[in-house]
């Protein structure tokens, strides 16, 4: 890097294995490049020792609650375990899980083929003991309101202007 740096930055972060880059928009003629391979600590420790001189704007605000909210994407849509089986996440698949269930309620049926994410099918109940319809998506509706939980706070702290860290564990 030339110089300190006097600049407003807008980021995109890295997500899975899309190349992470940055833009600095300097204000004093001097332009740095920062490297790809920074992590969001990273960033927060250059915001720390004065690598940004200006609040956060809006549109930067913006632009990290959108990363929160496309990594939560990626995160919700991962496989479930359930009873040793693993099945597909994501409001999708609680969508698809909750009308298959209604439907098969107004029928009558008792059985249905539910899918692994490897699509090896399974013939289960519908409701009852053990694993069951019922209880792949109870699980699946579980996992995705944590993450929900996760992803709330971290644009709430954005929002309230806090230092964080984009984590899911």
């Amino acid at each position: 890097m030339g110089g300190r740096l006097q600049t407003r930055s807008l980021i995109m972060y890295k997500f899975e294995n899309v190349e992470q880059t940055s833009v600095c928009i300097p204000t004093d003629g001097v332009f740095g490049i920062r490297p790809d391979t920074w992590q969001w600590a990273d960033y927060q420790k250059w915001l720390k020792t004065g690598g940004i001189t200006e609040p956060f704007t809006d549109n930067d605000r913006d632009a990290i609650k959108s990363e929160i909210m496309a990594q939560f994407v990626i995160e919700s849509r991962k496989p479930v375990e359930v009873g040793g089986l693993r099945f597909d996440g994501g409001w999708s698949s609680i969508d698809k899980l909750d009308r298959a269930i209604q439907f098969a309620d107004k029928l009558g049926i008792t059985e249905r083929t539910f899918y692994e994410t490897d699509e090896t099918p399974h013939v289960l109940p519908i409701r009852g003991d053990g694993l069951t319809g019922e209880s792949i998506l109870i699980a699946i509706a579980m996992a995705y309101d944590t993450l929900d939980g996760k992803m709330r706070a971290m644009v709430k702290a954005v929002n309230d202007g806090e230092d964080i860290t984009i984590s899911w564990e």
